[in-house]
């Protein structure tokens, strides 16, 4: 049965869905699926590829990161009991949408007790354990992935256990509202950053926001992250933020990297949804995903070979003793009008170059 595996064929909106308290009554809401439109109703949905038969599938809720652990909240919606859906698949196409779960957030006070009932219940996808109740914060009550266990029925009955599978995250949608980022001024920067960029955004403090830059493997786990650059004077009347890119985790890419980077609250943990961006080698440039152009190189590179300020008037006074005046017409300078050398206010004047990098 090794050729046997759990698909998820639609995934959950990631930010059209409010969790509900149990004091909000007994509907929760449906988590729409993310083809879901006002025309057409599409919810999460699985598929077992390499099978047909009857199964059983548990849908339980999941820290967002890795390594995914049991989460104090659950699902609630029909064939749900004690925060866990739980159903036989007879489809014979192996194909289930779930189409009446919605999710049924916890305080937290009641954080230890909703983990002890997992664990009563036996429900530990990852084998994390249930001994995390302390190190759950604001951001992780805000913030779930689904997590999908089939089990197969055998001669011996259910009990082929496939490997589970998780969702994208899904948020609160009355949290993740509070930060949003509405636009970047270009979307990648320089593996060596230093990018200055602006981003605006929906109303921030000054003194409690970051800039958060990350990547993720393909299983989720974060493999780096680093900061914005800023100062609270660099946020405009709590809407925008003139901001630096930090630098890469390795200098020497040869070609564009995908990351993340998403806005955060210090004081709880709060984040925004993220938004792509890119690194890119240093004489690579792309202003969007799509486009890239070449890379000019920088600004002191090119100034290099440029002249001393006293190179460039030796230049003009070489031009100028070489021009042809005889032919000017009246009101048009002559060789006499035009001034082959400047005044100065001082040597050390004189000695300055003419441009600044």
């Amino acid at each position: 049965m090794e050729s046997i595996w759990v698909e998820i064929t639609e995934q959950p909106q990631q930010n059209a869905t409010r969790y509900r308290y149990k004091c909000e009554g007994k509907c929760a809401g449906s988590i729409p699926g993310v083809n879901n439109t006002e025309h057409r109703k599409s919810f999460p949905t699985i598929k077992v590829h390499g099978f047909t038969g009857k199964a059983t599938v548990t849908v339980s809720c999941v820290m967002a990161s890795y390594p995914h652990r049991v989460h104090p909240h659950g699902v609630v919606g029909k064939n749900c009991k004690q925060g866990i859906y739980k159903a036989v698949i007879e489809d014979c196409r192996m194909s289930v949408a779930f189409s009446n779960l919605g999710i049924r957030c916890i305080r937290r006070k009641a954080i230890p007790e909703a983990l002890l009932k997992r664990q009563q219940l036996g429900v530990d996808p990852y084998g994390g354990g249930y001994n995390h109740a302390d190190s759950i914060t604001n951001k992780d009550l805000s913030s779930i992935r689904l997590c999908f266990e089939v089990v197969l029925e055998t001669k011996n009955g259910f009990t082929h256990r496939l490997q589970p599978v998780v969702s994208d995250v899904i948020y609160d949608k009355k949290t993740l509202d509070k930060l949003v980022i509405c636009e970047l001024s270009r979307f990648s920067s320089p593996v060596r950053g230093g990018k200055l960029i602006i981003m605006t955004c929906e109303k921030i403090s000054k003194t409690d926001i970051g800039i958060r830059f990350f990547e993720q493997s393909a299983d989720g786990r974060q493999i780096w992250q680093d900061f914005g650059i800023f100062q609270p004077t660099n946020v405009h009347k709590k809407l925008a933020i003139a901001f630096r890119t930090p630098p890469y985790a390795h200098a020497g890419i040869t070609k564009p990297v995908k990351v993340q980077v998403q806005l955060f609250r210090p004081s709880d943990g709060l984040e925004s949804k993220a938004v792509s961006f890119e690194y890119y080698p240093n004489r690579t440039y792309t202003n969007s995903p799509n486009d890239q152009v070449t890379f000019l190189p920088d600004l002191k590179e090119i100034c290099e070979d440029l002249p001393s300020l006293d190179q460039y008037l030796a230049i003009k006074t070489d031009a100028v003793q070489s021009m042809d005046t005889s032919s000017f017409d009246d009101g048009i300078p002559n060789e006499s009008t035009l001034s082959a050398t400047p005044e100065v206010d001082s040597e050390e004047e004189e000695n300055q170059t003419w441009y600044k990098l």
